[in-house]
C-alpha cells in the first residue's frame, strides 16, 4: 500500500507584539479616516446625485427635509444639513455595532473580527466608488459604519496585549491613531475634490 508523503510546511513565527500593536493602531486609524474622508465631499456628492437622471425618492425626501430645516431655503445650508445627516448615518452604525463586534471577538478571536471588519469596510468603500445611485451610496455608508464599529474589538485587543503597567500608553497610542485618522480623513477628502 502506498503512503502519501508527509509535507512539512515551515511554521511562521508569530508577529512580535510591537507589529501586532502597530496593526491594531493602523486599523483604528483607517476606521476614522473612513468616517471623516467623505465630509468635505458631501456637497459635491449631493449635487452629483441631484443631477442624476434617475432621482432617488430617498434623496428627494432627504433634500426636501434639509431645505425645509434651512428656514430660508438656502442651498448652502441645505447641503450642510445633508452632510450632517449622511455623516450621522455612518456614526450611528459605528455607535451601534461595537458591543456586537466585541462580543464576537470574545467568541471568535480579536484577529478574526478585525480582519472581517476591515474587509467589510473595504467592500463598503468599493461600493461607494461604484455607487451609481444614492441608495447604493447610502448602503455603502451603512456598511462602512457598521464595520467601523470594530473600535471596541481593537481596544480589547490593546488591553489583551498590554500589561497593567503599559496599558495606559497602549490606549493613548490608540487614541492618537483615532485622532490622526479623524484629522487626516477630511484633508484627504478635500484633496480629492
Amino acid at each position: 500500500m502506498l503512503q502519501s508523503p508527509v509535507i512539512d510546511f515551515p511554521v511562521r513565527a508569530p508577529l512580535s507584539p510591537r507589529w501586532t500593536m502597530a496593526t491594531i493602531y493602523y486599523t483604528l486609524f483607517l476606521d476614522f479616516v473612513g468616517f471623516s474622508i467623505v465630509l468635505p465631499l458631501l456637497p459635491d456628492i449631493l449635487n452629483f446625485y441631484l443631477r442624476s437622471p434617475e432621482l432617488s425618492p430617498i434623496l428627494c425626501r432627504l433634500h426636501a427635509m434639509t431645505v425645509g430645516f434651512s428656514h430660508d431655503g438656502s442651498a448652502f445650508l441645505a447641503s450642510v444639513l445633508f452632510a450632517g445627516v449622511i455623516g450621522s448615518v455612518y456614526a450611528f452604525f459605528q455607535f451601534l455595532m461595537p458591543d456586537i463586534w466585541d462580543g464576537l471577538s470574545e467568541r471568535f478571536g480579536r484577529k478574526a473580527v478585525l480582519l472581517f471588519t476591515q474587509t467589510g469596510a473595504a467592500a463598503g468603500y468599493l461600493l461607494w466608488v461604484w455607487a451609481g445611485s444614492f441608495e447604493y451610496f447610502l448602503i455603502a455608508r451603512v456598511l462602512s459604519g457598521a464595520m467601523g464599529g470594530s473600535v471596541a474589538a481593537a481596544n480589547s485587543a490593546i488591553v489583551d496585549l498590554t500589561s497593567p503597567e503599559t496599558r495606559a500608553r497602549g490606549m493613548t497610542h490608540g487614541s492618537i491613531a483615532i485622532t490622526a485618522g479623524f484629522t487626516l480623513g477630511p484633508a484627504i477628502g478635500a484633496l480629492a475634490t
